[in-house]
Order: structure tokens, then C-alpha cells, then sequence
């Protein structure tokens, strides 16, 4: 048995919990000399852990000639560097293909495999060579017997290697990972792979897809009468090609999906079973499964294919600042992404294995500040290990690469050694994390209320609907397009606004996905459905389960009526008061006369939550048959627009808009439907909301984390507010305010047991500088003040002068300010 576990939300090493501070070291594009010196400097940054790929395309260039010791060239000597790192005290995680992206020409598949092999090249939907489009890599049909035999062999040279080297046999690797950003090398969806005869058949003889179908319908017949057309041939069931809107095609696109989504699956189940019967057993991961689901894969669907490798496997995320300044815009596009990796519903950590300063193009990075927020911001949200990538910059193989000779993305170490600014960033995040590791390990957020993002949602907005451009942008429009949606657009594109309206307001949330429910119950909170106007079956029941339970449910843009094999929900319609229901679609806005861009509601009710004209974008749809016992929140016209009503022990709410983050009329007006009305109580309030602020913690200790940080860039001085269920509401500081400058963001401590001490709450951030956790380096902005509190009298320095608490409100208080934005605390036992 291996000495690397998964369990609760951490990797065990041994039996301990360990926060995985990696960084990706790159040794093909560095010389053999510099490697060293790079593993030094990971160790500087206070991690403890590198990551790297091994490109099978650098390292067998001729096909059956494989160098692993470097001599064909010497960045070819992977055993050097593995024992390099061996000696270096830090773990390793290997990824070692064969598709590793990395912007490699090929993806990492050598270009032998398709010249020698021709038979291993997928086919799109017109026959033609499968391409990642835009990047021109070949697609390989990765379950073809003879790209298995090819993939197989490349295993059989590499990873009885890397087996010598796991912590099991006394070496560095702790994490393996199979391939990469698993979704057919970018080509998931419709019409791009897997038209090949190994998947769809010759006509004749079924492939995989039609024997994938047999299995799960049980008959050809069934599956003809599913598809609507003719006939009971098996070989003849065809895929589909294009998008489309009737029923029986719908339900043939969806069949479509979900084929390629275990074809994924079952090539990477292939991958770790080579990985074990060649002696790699460490636990492994797949960064972003089906990576084009979503905005960084669908985890939840992992789930359910590797249940049955609970405790030896976990999936990982991306978290790059192309996402956006971080912002009001940028962070929600950061949690976003941070949330889906907590989809998977199987033990183990939020785990990002490609958190990045910057981006492989100059065009989309940030001001070097952003990689703070980005990285504390993730760390408050949730955030339980990570792999900075890159780390380490270098220069590419020639001709290798489809970015040419540079590759290193703002790395804390660029390609000549030295150091760029985020390195001491980097530096000092590792630091904190690595002081209070005991306290940090299997904490969680506290969130909210649950986002529904369903699996079947992004297929109909992606590859079912379509959307329709009524005028173009132009310089007239100021660039603006008029396009025609379908409710599967409004839904989806509004997980983004519920994002962004939201997390102005500090209200937190986690997704959930009803195409693949959870294990643990999810009756503690509301939960906003963004829907088409279908659901799958299991997300019905789930929704049932809410409403027993006296808690909210949010649809928008439209109520659910039928399934995803759009046969009607009537049950649930009727227990939730809602089978009499029509609605009124209001036509796209800015193609008539005086219908602008934007629409408008009128709110209703009593006193301010009356607003006359709130804009909001795109349709709308308009609702009769609401019931005598439902209250109107919202008109358009004088028809109800939202709507709230009563449904079995809780009430549902029905928002016909398009939940748009547009004027602050718009947003006072949400805060109104979406936290009052929906009954969302959030747990962390700031003065004000001008502070971004988000809790996590564990039930079995009082200790508390806040995180809190200046996004917006206004006014940041206020107080902070902790209201737990169960629990009195905390606010804090009492004396004076917390001041957050603009863009800065800190790590707070509540309720922390120091043994001699404990410290109420601080409002600067303190990293330890000695086990005994009596002297910290203590962190906030020039000039701010300071207030450390605790629950009784208590001495220490700060910058070498004496202080002593003063008793204020139950606790013992002590004002103190920063003056360079760093000092010394030092703590009287």
C-alpha cells in the first residue's frame, strides 16, 4: 500500500496532512546545469513540491528510439533530473502524457504516430483529419488498438522509471497524472472527432458508439425509437453531425456527449491501469476532465466514472489572470473556475494544477499585484493546494513549440535564473500557508447558497441551440451585436451574472450539478436553478428534496416543464403550484422602434423594494396561471416578470430576466429578489460591502480564517462581520477599523488557540517565524492600524517596543500601527 492517501479534503503523506505547494519545472527547456539551481529556488519560494511533464515527443523523436538518459541530447536525461530532485528534499508529481498541450507542436504525441500510423488519426464530421482547430494538432482515436499499442509502448519505457523513483521506493514522487486536460485533445463537442470507423463504425459493422448505445438502451429498436429513425440496425444508428432542435435529435446529441464523455474516461482508466500493472501506485489526477465543459471541465461526471478509486484519486483546475484584472469582473471569473474543481464529489482537496501569474501570449497579462489576489483570494475561497504553472521559464526544443523560443509566462524564475517580482510573492504566500498547515488542512468555506450548473445545460446552449445574430456589431452599435438567444443561453451565460451580482454583495456559493447530484445533502441552503426549461429527471427529485426541506428555489430564466427526453414534469409542477403556469416571451430588444437595447422592470411591493425602471439585458419572459397565493416582485408592462410562491415546506421563485450585473438600480434591485426575497443569508458581511470577505473553517475548532481584500479599489476601512449558524454574530475589530488599501488582500485569524493565548482576532496578517508560535512577521499596509485582541491579559513587542492589552468589551485589546507594511510580534507566554 502506498504511503500517499486521500482522504477528507488533503493528501496524506504517512498519515499526515500535507498542503501541496508545487511548482512546474520544466527540465526539457533548461539545461541539465540549471536544474539545480531551479530546485533551489523552488525551496526558496517555500514550496515543497515541483511537477513537471515528460514529453514523449521530446524524448522518442524516432519512432522505437527513446533516450531517457540524455544521449541525444542532454535535457533529454530525465534520471538526472530525477535524482536531482531526489536529493532535493522536495515531492514530485509527474505527467507524463501522452497528450500533455504544454504548447507543444504536436500536443506531445510524436509526429511519427500519424505519419507512421495513419490509422490513428481521428476523423471530423466531414471525413477529414481531426484537428485541434486553430493549433493544427492531430487527434488521435485514442481507444484505436494500434494508438493503445503506441501509448502502451511509450509507458513500458517511461513510467517503469518513474516507479523507482516513488516515495514507495524511497523517491520523490508523490502524485502522478495521466494525460492532460482530458476532453480528446480539445476536440469534445460536435462535429470534431471520433468520426472515425474505430468510434462510428463502416456501415456495415458497428464501432464503439453504436455498441456504447446497445449497452445503455438494451436494443437497437430502443435506441432508433430514441433517435427517430427508421429501422432497428445497430450499425446503421449514426451520430450526429450538426445541431439540432426537435426532440429526437436533441436526445441523439446528448447520447453523443455522453459517448465521448466516457470514451475520455475509459482511455484514462486504460492510462492507470498501465501506470499500476508497470508499478506506478501513487495516487492520481486528471487536470480539468472534459475540459470543455464549462469553463474548466466537468468534475462532477468524474465522479461518477471513478467512484469505485475513492481515496487514490482527485481532479485539479485551472487558475490563470487571462481570467481578467481581479476585480469585480476577474474574481468572479476566479471562483468560477475554483468552484467547479469542488464538483467532484469524492474525497479530496481543491486542487489547482495550473495557477499562473501570467499567460502564454503577452496580451492577456495582468499588473504583477493581481497574482496576490489571485492566489489569496483562491486560498480564502478554498483552496487546498496548488501547482504554479510555470515556475520555472525557459526556452523551448526548436521547433517544438507553437509559440517559438520563449515560454515562461511571468515565472517567479524566468528563463536566465533570475527572479521576476511574484517570486517574492509567491515566497511569502508559501511562508504563511506552511506556518499554520495544522490549522488550514480539511477547512472548508462557508458558502451561501448552491449554484445549479447541470451538465445538460451546456449541452443544449453549446451544441444543441443556436444562436441567432439579428444585426451585427458595427461602430453604430458601438460594437454591440443584437442576437436572438434561446432560454439555454439566458441560463447558462447567467450563471456569470449570478456571479458577479453576488459576490459584490460577499454572498457565497458553491455549484452543484443536477446531470450528476451529489452524495452529501444540500437542504441547508437556497439553490438557484438556471434552466432551458428542462431538467434531467435526477435533478427533479433533487429539487423535490429542497423544497421538503423548507428551503428556496430559484429558476430562472423559465420554469422547468419537462425532462431532458422532454417528457413533462407534471408532479413536480404540481407539488410546486406551478402546472398552470404560461409564460409570454417578449421579443429580442433593438430591432423596433423605441425597443432599446435594454429592457425594463418595474419593481412592486411595499416601501424601497418598489424601483420603477430597472434595466436589465436581453428577453424576457412575462408569466400567467402564477396562482392567488404567489406575490409578484417584478413587472414588465404590468404582467409578472418575478414571481415568488409557496411549494411544499419551502417556496419556489420564479425570475424571467436574464440576472444582469448592469447599473446599480439592477443591482440594488437583486439584492432585493436574490438575498431578501430568496432568503440567502450570507455568513460574512463587511461595512459597507466595500471589502471582499469569505470564511473557511473547520467544525471541529473554533478557529477561523478570513480573508479579506480590496477589489473594488475604493474605501477600504471598515468592520467585519461573522455570523455562523448556531453561533452569536462576531464583529471585529471593536476599537477602530480595518483599512485595506486598494488591490491588497490578507489572511485573518479568528478564535486561534495559540496554547498560552487566544487570540480573539488580528487584523494583520501573521505568519509564524518559530514553532513555539511566539514571534510572526505581521503583514498590512504602510500606515495602517492595527488591533490584536484576545481573550485575556496579554504582553508581547512589536518592533522590539513592549506592549500590554487593554480590556474593551469581554476582550483584551492592543492598537498598534504598521509603518513599512511589515513588523515584528513577539508574544509573552
Amino acid at each position: 500500500m502506498t504511503r500517499v492517501r486521500i482522504a477528507r479534503k488533503s493528501i496524506l503523506i504517512d498519515d499526515e496532512p500535507v498542503y501541496v505547494r508545487s511548482g512546474e519545472l520544466p527540465y526539457y527547456r533548461t539545461g541539465p546545469d540549471s536544474w539545480r539551481h531551479r530546485l533551489d529556488a523552488a525551496r526558496d519560494a517555500n514550496l515543497n513540491c515541483v511537477a513537471t511533464y515528460i514529453p514523449w515527443e521530446w524524448h522518442e523523436p524516432t519512432e522505437g528510439a527513446p533516450d531517457l538518459t540524455g544521449a541525444t541530447h542532454p535535457q533529454r536525461d530525465l534520471v538526472r533530473f530525477l535524482d536531482l530532485v531526489a536529493d532535493s528534499g522536495l515531492r514530485l508529481m509527474i505527467r507524463p502524457g501522452p497528450f500533455i498541450n504544454s504548447e507543444f507542436r504536436y500536443g506531445g504525441h510524436p509526429a511519427w504516430v500519424f505519419d507512421n500510423h495513419p490509422q490513428v488519426w481521428s476523423r471530423d464530421a466531414d471525413g477529414k483529419p481531426a484537428l485541434w482547430r486553430g493549433h493544427g494538432v492531430p487527434i488521435p482515436a485514442q481507444l484505436h488498438p494500434d494508438f493503445l499499442s503506441l501509448v502502451d509502448g511509450w509507458y513500458e519505457q517511461v513510467v517503469p522509471l518513474l516507479a523507482r523513483y516513488t516515495i514507495d521506493n524511497g523517491g520523490p514522487i508523490v502524485l502522478s497524472q495521466p494525460d492532460n486536460e482530458m476532453n480528446i485533445c480539445f476536440t469534445y463537442g460536435l462535429g470534431h472527432s471520433l468520426y472515425d470507423a474505430d468510434s462510428i463504425g463502416d456501415g456495415t459493422t458497428p464501432g464503439r458508439w453504436q455498441r456504447w448505445l446497445l449497452d445503455r438502451y438494451g436494443s437497437a429498436e430502443a435506441v432508433a425509437r430514441r433517435h427517430g429513425v427508421p429501422g432497428g440496425d445497430l450499425a446503421a444508428l449514426a451520430p450526429p453531425r450538426r445541431p439540432a432542435a426537435d426532440p429526437a435529435g436533441r436526445r441523439r446529441i446528448a447520447d453523443w456527449l455522453d459517448y465521448k464523455t466516457w470514451y475520455i474516461f475509459t482511455f484514462a482508466s486504460h492510462l492507470v491501469e498501465r501506470f499500476r500493472a508497470l508499478g506506478l501506485d501513487v495516487p492520481f489526477t486528471m487536470n480539468e476532465p472534459v475540459n470543455m465543459m464549462f469553463k474548466g471541465g466537468d468534475h462532477a461526471a468524474a465522479s461518477t466514472f471513478f467512484r469505485h478509486e475513492e481515496g487514490r484519486y482527485f481532479t485539479t483546475g485551472h487558475l490563470y489572470l487571462s481570467g481578467g484584472e481581479q476585480d469585480l469582473i476577474g474574481v468572479p471569473t476566479t471562483l468560477y473556475r475554483l468552484e467547479l474543481v469542488k464538483m467532484l464529489d469524492l474525497a479530496g482537496p481543491t486542487f489547482v494544477a495550473e495557477l499562473a501569474s501570467g499567460w502564454v501570449d503577452l496580451t492577456r497579462n495582468r499588473a504583477h499585484y493581481n497574482f496576490d489576489l489571485l492566489t489569496r483570494l483562491a486560498l480564502g475561497h478554498g483552496l487546498d493546494g496548488y501547482n504554479i504553472y510555470m515556475f520555472s521559464g525557459g526556452y523551448n526544443p526548436p521547433g517544438s513549440n507553437n509559440y517559438g523560443r520563449d515560454y515562461h509566462w511571468n515565472a517567479p524564475v524566468l528563463p536566465d535564473g533570475s527572479r521576476h517580482p511574484t517570486f517574492d510573492r509567491l515566497a511569502r504566500t508559501g511562508a504563511w500557508i506552511d506556518g499554520w498547515q495544522r490549522e488550514l488542512v480539511d477547512t472548508e468555506k462557508e458558502i451561501d447558497f448552491y449554484l445549479a450548473l447541470s451538465t445538460d445545460l451546456a449541452y443544449q446552449a453549446r451544441w444543441m441551440d443556436e444562436v441567432e445574430v439579428l444585426s451585427p456589431g458595427s461602430e453604430d452599435t458601438f460594437g454591440y451585436a443584437t442576437v436572438a438567444t434561446k432560454a439555454s443561453h439566458d441560463a447558462y451565460d447567467g450563471v456569470d451574472g449570478v456571479i458577479r451580482i453576488m459576490t459584490e454583495f460577499n454572498a457565497h456559493f458553491t455549484f452543484v450539478n443536477p446531470y450528476h447530484p451529489p452524495r452529501r445533502p444540500i437542504t441547508d441552503r437556497p439553490v438557484v436553478v438556471p434552466t432551458s426549461g428542462r431538467l434531467p429527471r435526477q435533478g427533479f427529485d433533487l429539487l423535490r428534496r429542497q423544497l421538503d426541506a423548507g428551503q428556496t428555489v430559484v429558476f430562472f430564466p423559465t420554469v422547468p416543464t419537462m425532462d431532458l427526453d422532454s417528457e413533462p414534469a407534471t408532479e413536480f409542477l404540481r407539488f410546486a403550484g406551478l402546472d398552470q403556469l404560461t409564460e409570454t416571451e417578449v421579443p429580442i430588444p433593438g430591432m423596433e422602434p423605441g425597443r432599446t437595447r435594454f429592457l425594463t422592470i418595474d419593481g412592486t411591493g411595499e416601501g424601497d423594494a418598489g424601483m420603477p425602471e430597472v434595466a436589465v439585458d436581453r428577453g424576457l419572459r412575462t408569466f400567467a396561471g402564477i396562482g392567488d397565493d404567489a406575490e409578484v416582485l417584478a413587472t414588465h408592462e404590468g404582467r409578472p416578470v418575478i414571481f415568488r410562491r409557496p411549494a411544499g415546506r419551502g417556496q419556489v421563485l420564479v425570475m424571467g430576466v436574464y440576472p444582469s450585473y448592469l447599473t446599480r438600480d439592477s443591482q440594488d434591485f437583486f439584492r432585493t429578489v436574490l438575498l431578501d426575497a430568496a432568503g440567502v443569508r450570507r455568513r460574512v458581511t463587511t461595512t459597507g460591502e466595500r471589502l471582499h470577505a469569505v470564511l473557511r473553517h473547520r467544525p471541529d475548532s473554533p478557529a477561523k480564517l478570513v480573508t479579506v481584500a480590496n477589489v473594488a479599489g475604493g474605501d477600504g476601512t471598515g468592520r467585519v462581520t461573522v455570523a455562523l449558524d448556531g453561533e452569536a454574530p462576531v464583529t471585529f475589530p471593536h476599537v477602530g477599523e480595518l483599512a485595506v488599501d486598494a488591490k491588497s488582500v490578507y489572511q485573518l485569524w479568528l478564535d486561534l488557540d495559540l496554547g498560552y493565548t487566544r487570540m480573539v482576532y488580528a487584523t494583520t496578517e501573521l505568519t509564524p517565524t518559530n514553532t513555539e508560535r511566539t514571534a510572526f512577521t505581521a503583514r498590512g499596509d504602510r500606515l495602517a492600524p492595527v488591533e490584536l485582541a484576545f481573550d485575556r491579559p496579554t504582553s508581547g513587542s512589536w518592533n522590539g517596543a513592549p506592549f500590554h492589552t487593554e480590556p474593551v468589551d469581554e476582550v483584551h485589546v492592543v492598537s498598534l500601527r504598521h509603518h513599512d507594511g511589515t513588523a515584528e510580534l513577539r508574544l509573552d507566554t
